[in-house]
């Protein structure tokens, strides 16, 4: 919680803190207000960072998470 307030700033980067922190409820709430904001280039140009970080070995355990979706739904959610 105390990282939050310094993330909030940048939406793609407090998307990877959730993932990271396996808060992922709160991601995927987070996926649903993506999708009210109006997706301009520099948006679009984070995500796509972020799903490049998700391949590397620091999201390791997001991607172990996406083999067991019946113990993570809002993972999957968020993932969607």
């Amino acid at each position: 919680q105390t990282l939050y307030p310094a993330w909030s700033h940048n939406p793609a980067a407090l998307l990877s803190m959730c993932l990271i922190a396996q808060a992922y409820e709160h991601a995927a709430e987070l996926v649903q207000q993506f999708a009210a904001i109006e997706v301009e280039l520099p948006f679009l140009l984070q995500i796509d960072k972020l799903v490049q970080l998700i391949e590397s070995p620091i999201f390791t355990h997001v991607r172990l998470h996406l083999l067991e979706p019946d113990q993570h739904p809002y993972l999957l959610k968020a993932m969607r």
